[in-house]
């Protein structure tokens, strides 16, 4: 039922991406792919935490121990029928597709801000997996404009 899907994608959701060293070496640095990526690991933070949020509310107001609000109950909804939350796409990216392709693709951009985070510059982005991809395209022209 609809409380075993939450319990999976509680179980599958990454945890918070640790953006403080990316930030401070951006900081320190002034590296516009590096400003970039904060923004990025900043924004997939906020996509996370509220996804997060919600699924531990909607569980706990299935299973009696929080009061069931509006939103709460919109949320229960939108999954009992394999649809990503309202709330959910407010705050993540443009997209319609159902629940679980919506899920996969959070997942992938998650993974892929990771390998950048953890291993520096990437040699091929999937641009459309970012939060912001014009921001990348001018972080990348400010760079190679610096280099000049």
């Amino acid at each position: 039922g609809v409380l075993d899907t939450m319990a999976e994608l509680l179980q599958q959701l990454p945890p918070r991406l640790e953006a403080d060293e990316t930030e401070a070496r951006a900081k320190r640095a002034r590296d516009p792919l590096s400003l970039c990526l904060v923004q990025e690991l900043r924004r997939a933070n906020r996509v996370l935490r509220h996804v997060r949020l919600s699924l531990d509310d909607a569980t706990g107001a299935l299973e009696g121990t929080t009061a069931l609000s509006d939103e709460t109950a919109k949320t229960i909804q939108s999954i009992s029928t394999a649809q990503v939350p309202a709330s959910w796409r407010k705050v993540s990216h443009a997209s319609h597709q159902p629940l679980g392709a919506w899920f996969l693709d959070l997942l992938a951009r998650v993974e892929q801000l990771e390998r950048w985070k953890d291993g520096g510059h990437l040699a091929s982005v999937w641009i459309s997996g970012l939060f912001n991809a014009p921001g990348l395209l001018l972080a990348i022209r400010q760079d190679i404009a610096r280099d000049k």
